[in-house]
């Protein structure tokens, strides 16, 4: 919940009102959950979590954007490491 959820880049100034609204959130589909609406089936929980993971996915999509912005030195080792992170995420990600 809420910062457990997941981490969002820190230069993007989001992850206190990311942390927030995500344990709002989280708080809303537990007390959906507990009150019955989507107990048998975990729905309220489900839709919290799937929309859990589509923000973190935006943010990486968004941040690896970003950052491609950025290559002042791709001759650099810090820049070829990073292309290697980019392309492991990508694979990763989708």
């Amino acid at each position: 919940m809420g910062d457990a959820a997941c981490a969002f880049d820190p230069l993007a100034s989001a992850g206190i009102v990311a942390g927030l609204r995500s344990g709002l959130e989280a708080a809303g589909a537990l007390a959906r959950h507990v009150a019955g609406a989507g107990a048998r089936d975990g729905a309220a929980l489900a839709g919290y979590d799937k929309r859990v993971q589509r923000r973190f996915i935006d943010d990486l999509n968004g941040r690896r954007e970003q950052y491609s912005l950025e290559a002042h030195w791709p001759d650099s080792p810090s820049c070829r490491r990073q292309e290697d992170a980019k392309r492991a995420t990508t694979d990763s990600v989708g």
